[in-house]
């Protein structure tokens, strides 16, 4: 009886081990589940948060380019082809928006300042009468691209 006492005992407690054992193992796989998925979204941000700033540097230049040729008078092939080049650039941007506002959930600040800079990239080549309010518009877009570069490695640093 005194051996049927001690095998029923360590049954139960090699049971009671691997039990334990599942448990923990349990805990560190989804531990591990929840920080790839994490890094994944941050990847997918960063990736995201570039393309855009890519896009934006992209359109900054089509629109300053297309008010130039505006301001000088330019009523050559060039004007047109300037002129579709931006309205290309504007597209890619919103597409570039869309992605972010996905990948960056609920942080108004990082899609607000996003939508903030596609609008001044828009105001470039929006009407300045002279040269120096054409290029304060592209300094005043090439600034709040580097305010939006920063936010979004607030915001990626977060994560």
């Amino acid at each position: 009886m005194d051996q049927l006492g001690s095998s029923i005992v360590a049954v139960a407690g090699t049971l009671l081990g691997a039990f334990l054992a599942y448990l923990a193992q349990s805990r560190v796989v989804a531990r591990q589940i929840s920080e790839a998925r994490r890094d994944r979204r941050r990847e997918d941000f960063i990736e995201a948060a570039s393309a855009f700033a890519d896009t934006i540097t992209r359109l900054t230049q089509a629109e300053y380019n297309r008010s130039k040729k505006r301001l000088a008078d330019d009523d050559t092939p060039a004007r047109e082809l300037a002129r579709q080049q931006t309205y290309d650039r504007r597209s890619d941007a919103k597409f570039s928006l869309l992605r972010l506002q996905l990948f960056s959930g609920a942080d108004a600040e990082v899609a607000s300042s996003a939508e903030g800079l596609l609008e001044l990239c828009r105001k470039i080549s929006d009407g300045p009468d002279s040269s120096d309010e054409l290029n304060a518009r592209h300094n005043e877009a090439k600034q709040a691209l580097a305010q939006f570069v920063r936010e979004a490695a607030a915001y990626a640093a977060e994560f």
